[in-house]
């Protein structure tokens, strides 16, 4: 019986300037074998907290990307998509046939451009 992957690496919290809308990891994974890594990103504008009127909304506004695998249980997320202003929720997870490894999270804070009136 094989075990359940598991994150052997921690993810620190980064800050992009206005203008800047990309970013990339690298994540380990202990000797288990991952079937599946995937990330889950969530824009600021999507507040859990709210009533949310169906699952819809949630897939809408949620990226799910796959992370390339580097080799020796390393794999590498690079997203292009820090558009928008606030602070982004980034969970890595990892399964394979035995089970789920407990995700791993940070958050991108991204900048305000600013505009001839100031900040926006």
């Amino acid at each position: 019986m094989s075990l359940a992957p598991e994150f052997v690496t921690s993810l620190e919290p980064v800050k992009l300037e206005a203008g800047v809308n990309s970013h990339s990891w690298q994540v380990e994974l202990s000797a288990i074998t991952a079937d599946q890594v995937r990330a889950a990103i969530i824009p600021p504008n999507l507040n859990l907290e709210q009533g949310l009127t169906s699952w819809q909304q949630i897939d809408q506004a949620l990226v799910e990307v796959e992370l390339e695998p580097l080799g020796d249980n390393s794999y590498q997320l690079r997203y292009d998509g820090f558009q928008q202003a606030g602070d982004y929720t980034i969970m890595i997870q990892a399964s394979n046939q035995d089970g789920v490894a407990t995700p791993i999270q940070t958050t991108v804070s991204v900048g305000w451009q600013s505009t001839e009136g100031g900040c926006k």
